[in-house]
């Protein structure tokens, strides 16, 4: 290396990419050796790069290096309350099993005046850019950034790149970023939701429910065609046919020189060809109707097309087609058939002739080659881009994870690739046409007139391909991870592949008809999704700021979320239709527990084990009432403390992090006044009540939600951290906002009342005034004075 030169450290995204780079540009000078990580070895050579002399240093990662998720303290599914994980702080980080490679790039990085990144050239390669950069700048934060820009791993697209380094996308990286965090959040919510709800109640339910904003309406494709299945009926039709043979010499057209292609890349016309649009008919009928029929329509009105023709010599039998095509009633076709064989003469009284082009192709898409791929070659979406990978890292593919269709080719390389095919008489042919030479007034007989019954049929379950071109066309994911999204929903049992058709599974059919019975069949509609990936490319073209996306996407499903909590027992009671109830071993542990809430008398605890024995749940029950309510998970003990709210005696229970309290009727029927939207799996334990009397409640009461219209978040009722006073704050603070109001000095008491009768989305306040006097009973919306400083931000009574 020389000394005091420039130093060029080259990252790839693949070990293979790495070897490639460094055969290209280090020739026969290029050395290896072992990296820190196992497979991430390291090459070195001298380079000239624009007419100066570097050494050039060529390793690789293995995809990501970091990850987003949750920090531990969130963890427990049941302890933590799932609706904070719509805005509780995220952390990014370098996975344990990608220490070697970061130790790997701080080694190399250490050293190195420049960083050029050899990333994918997509979005997600991008954001890996930026995780290389972030890594190397921790040991050298001088190190000049750079990147390449490559669509193939050809020696000339290669050194291209290497000559005409760029810098990376800021843009493109942050919409991955985005989509990360909001996949994270509503995944993370809505598969607790579902398997905290649903898993131990019935049998066959996975360990983990999961849920995914992207693999819901992917299975929502599968699930609606399913359903049209299952509402189709057969209806009986009738149709005439009609087809001539006669001896003639054919009129053969050749296609001129292709025309430039529609600009979206449309599906190509058929072959060019003069077309004879030869409108036939035989005589009128008679004058009328008969009676009581219907009215007879013209007779046949059969079209000729190329398409239907088949020359055997000199002979030609043209199938003409009906222009009504069919009809539903037997009798109308009838009548009409027995009109064309008692007069078979036919006329010929118009010919059309029009030309038609093809379409110049497009160099093949992404999505078209996976649709082609599942078609004719019966390849998985998945399989079909983990060998165009392979084919890419042997340089015989452009990179197949985003669309190219621009290359950059001189006239001498277009020859190059031309040169072999230019004597092949299959390579760019175009098949000409024989059709039929009518001419109007010419008349005939049919050699064959037939009347052919058939009926509809159902739509078949969705092909690969059927699948692949529904989630482009509604805009679900994108063509690098389409097929990622097919391979999700069959990983995780949602749906399932036979005789290549997509079929949902019992668990597919019951989430998504729950939550359509719920009122929630967005969730399994592509336009949420697809509003969501419009807004990421609204990011990389800099419409948009990443995050705000973030903000707008979270609110909209935290808003289906909490309406969705409320209805628990309906998504229970929906999925319950498919599956049956967990079996176990019921055994009375207490015939005089505690007393009833309603009528006062005793109840009886039941414990149930479940057959493999590996949890025991309880219940109470008050056989007066005919009342069962679902108890904790834990040992439970009656206490004296009778709930305020619904006066059943509180149990106390051993949770996963020490004792815990819950009124056994508020635990699952959660009061309106609870306050904080916590108990968002359809339950609530006394920590997570907000009702101030109580003295076990002690959730912070909600009262509104932020009059600051980019939050969306609550506004809580929060005591003083030195006990003097109360103010309202937004629980959005975490995302910046600032907005809270002061309540005015001397207030013993403050708490959540009842949900106010004009403004049902505002609770009302009862306060203690230590001096004065003051209503004693207002709303945050209702009151002229607290209205007017609840309006702006940080404002005191």
């Amino acid at each position: 290396m020389p000394r005091g030169g420039a130093v060029y450290l080259n990252v790839a995204e693949k070990p293979s990419v790495a070897r490639e780079i460094a055969r290209c540009l280090g020739g026969a000078n290029c050395q290896g050796r072992p990296g820190l990580s196992q497979y991430n070895q390291v090459f070195e050579f001298p380079f000239e790069l624009r007419g100066q002399q570097v050494h050039m240093i060529v390793t690789s990662v293995t995809g990501h290096l970091m990850e987003i998720n949750f920090p531990k303290e969130t963890k427990d599914w049941r302890s933590f309350g799932i609706d904070k994980l719509f805005d509780y702080p995220i952390v990014k980080g370098v996975t344990k099993r990608h220490e070697a490679v970061e130790a790997n790039l701080k080694r190399e990085a250490a050293r190195a005046t420049h960083l050029a990144c050899w990333l994918d050239c997509d979005r997600e390669g991008e954001n890996i850019s930026f995780e290389v950069i972030d890594v190397c700048q921790k040991v050298n934060p001088r190190i000049t950034v750079l990147r390449a820009h490559f669509s193939s791993l050809t020696p000339r697209d290669l050194h291209r790149a290497v000559q005409n380094l760029g810098t990376p996308d800021d843009k493109s990286a942050a919409a991955v970023d985005a989509r990360q965090e909001i996949d994270l959040r509503i995944g993370a919510v809505f598969t607790r939701f579902q398997t905290l709800l649903l898993r131990d109640r019935f049998s066959g339910m996975p360990e983990k429910v999961s849920y995914g904003p992207c693999q819901f309406p992917t299975l929502g494709f599968v699930v609606n065609r399913y359903w049209e299945r299952e509402g189709f009926e057969a209806e009986p039709f009738w149709q005439i046919k009609m087809a001539h043979t006669r001896e003639e010499v054919p009129v053969v057209t050749t296609a001129p020189e292709p025309v430039e292609g529609p600009p979206d890349g449309g599906a190509a016309s058929p072959p060019h060809a003069t077309e004879a649009n030869a409108n036939v008919n035989t005589p009128p009928p008679a004058a009328g109707p008969p009676d009581n029929g219907p009215a007879t329509p013209p007779a046949a009105v059969p079209r000729s097309t190329a398409g239907a023709n088949r020359v055997v010599g000199q002979v030609t039998t043209t199938q003409f087609k009906w222009a009504r095509e069919r009809v539903f009633d037997k009798q109308a076709a009838g009548l009409l058939y027995e009109h064309c064989v008692l007069t078979p003469t036919v006329t010929v009284r118009r010919v059309v002739r029009k030309q038609k082009s093809k379409w110049r192709p497009v160099p093949l898409a992404t999505v078209q080659m996976q649709k082609l791929a599942a078609t004719h070659l019966r390849f998985g979406s998945e399989k079909t881009m983990a060998l165009a990978e392979e084919l890419y890292q042997g340089t015989l593919l452009s990179y197949p994870r985003t669309e190219t269709d621009r290359f950059n080719v001189n006239a001498e390389e277009l020859r190059a690739l031309i040169a072999p095919h230019q004597q092949d008489p299959t390579v760019g042919g175009w098949m000409s046409s024989t059709i039929p030479n009518y001419e109007e007034g010419d008349t005939f007989t049919p050699t064959s007139l037939t009347l052919e019954a058939g009926a509809t049929t159902a739509p078949d379950f969705l092909t690969e391909t059927d699948l692949i071109a529904t989630m482009d066309r509604n805009g679900i994911g994108t063509d690098a991870t389409i097929a990622q999204h097919i391979q999700t929903v069959k990983e995780r049992g949602y749906v399932k592949v036979e005789n290549m058709r997509f079929r949902p599974t019992q668990l597919g059919l019951a989430l998504v008809q729950a939550y359509d019975v719920m009122g929630f069949a967005a969730l399994a509609l592509p336009k949420m999704r697809a509003s969501m990936e419009a807004d990421l490319v609204g990011i990389v073209r800099g419409r948009e700021n990443r995050g705000a996306v973030v903000i707008k996407h979270v609110a909209e499903y935290r808003s289906i979320y909490r309406r969705a909590a409320e209805k628990a027992d309906i998504l229970v009671a929906s999925v319950g239709r498919w599956y049956s109830s967990r079996s176990g071993r019921e055994q009375v542990v207490s015939t005089d527990f505690s007393k009833c809430g309603n009528c006062d008398q005793w109840t009886t605890l039941v414990s149930i084990q479940d057959e493999a024995q590996e949890f025991t749940d309880y219940s109470l029950r008050c056989d007066t009432c005919r009342l069962s309510l679902p108890l904790p998970r834990g040992r439970p003990t009656a206490t004296q403390h009778v709930c305020p709210l619904c006066r059943f005696q509180v149990v106390e229970y051993q949770g996963e992090k020490g004792v815990h309290h819950a009124c056994p009727y508020c635990y699952s029927h959660p009061p309106k006044l609870s306050g904080d939207i916590e108990n968002t799996l359809g339950v609530m334990r006394c920590f997570q009540c907000s009702h101030a009397p109580c003295p076990l409640a002690k959730a912070r009461p909600q009262l509104r939600i932020c009059p600051n219209g980019r939050c969306g978040e609550p506004m809580e009722l929060i005591k003083k951290k030195d006990g003097a006073g109360f103010f309202i704050g937004c629980r959005g603070y975490k995302n910046g906002c600032k907005h809270s109001v002061y309540m005015p000095e001397g207030i013993e008491v403050a708490a959540s009342s009842d949900v106010c009768t004009v403004h049902p989305e505002t609770k009302k306040l009862v306060v203690k005034f230590k001096h004065g006097v003051h209503p004693p009973d207002w709303s945050m919306n209702c009151d002229a004075d607290f209205k007017a400083v609840s309006s702006s931000p940080n404002r005191t009574w």
